[in-house]
């Protein structure tokens, strides 16, 4: 580090409830826990109000009864990749809420931690689930078209990228209207959600709910896995709802 460098940490986060994986965010350790609420809050897209995030750091004690970070093959952190809440992890989100005014070397001080390193995990990230409209909202007027034939989307196996062309597109809301294609990183959440649509559409008739905060390309993901589907042996109804 260069001298006059503040020393910044970087946190592997994760989002409860999702099993989008975790994800990291860097910051500085003479910030305080309401900017690394605001650097989730970017990573995440979210739309709601920051201060609805709920954050924790997640720490567990070593055999010499000292608090360490929370090892990554934990028992406790492999269900929160399956969006499960270990009852660890729940004892740790009953307890307050990291203190917004602190910094993040005062909340690591309170506890006696170290730097965070690779293959821990940090911060326990809860998003709020009330995403219900207001009562008095105005509900939503359905507007119905015809079916059209769309080009199927070829992805292979090695491809990096899913590339979501206008022609496919148009009309179902998704894109920002002038035409131009989505690129999407073919990322493990990614692939998993494909996955979970594949074992729950394709191979049986139950029903999924894919839920996560906003702005985070659960819609993208299943529109492309939509368009991936050869369209001579699938029929897919496309309903978008924008809030």
């Amino acid at each position: 580090m260069e001298v006059g460098e503040e020393e910044k940490v970087t946190f592997r986060c994760q989002l409860l409830k999702s099993r989008d994986g975790s994800f990291a965010v860097e910051i500085k350790k003479s910030e305080e826990a309401d900017e690394l609420k605001t650097a989730i809050g970017e990573y995440l897209h979210v739309t709601f109000p920051l201060n609805k995030l709920k954050l924790w750091f997640a720490t567990t004690t070593n055999s010499a009864g000292k608090t360490v970070w929370l090892p990554h093959d934990d028992e406790a952190a492999d269900q929160l990749d399956d969006g499960v809440i270990h009852p660890y992890i729940q004892t740790l989100i009953s307890k307050r809420p990291l203190k917004p005014s602190l910094t993040i070397a005062e909340l690591m001080e309170k506890d006696n931690l170290e730097d965070p390193l690779r293959k821990q995990i940090h911060v326990l990230v809860e998003a709020p689930s009330d995403t219900s409209l207001p009562a008095t909202a105005t509900p939503s007027k359905v507007v119905w078209t015809g079916p059209e034939a769309r080009p199927q989307l070829v992805v292979d196996r090695d491809d990096k990228l899913v590339r979501l062309p206008w022609s496919c597109l148009r009309g179902t809301g998704i894109g920002r209207g002038n035409e131009t294609e989505i690129v999407l990183y073919r990322r493990a959440p990614l692939r998993k959600q494909w996955l979970e649509i594949y074992r729950c559409a394709i191979l049986t008739y139950a029903r999924l709910w894919v839920v996560g905060p906003p702005g985070t390309g659960k819609s993208c993901a299943a529109l492309a896995f939509a368009c991936v589907l050869n369209p001579a042996e699938w029929n897919v109804v496309w309903l978008h709802y924008r809030r």
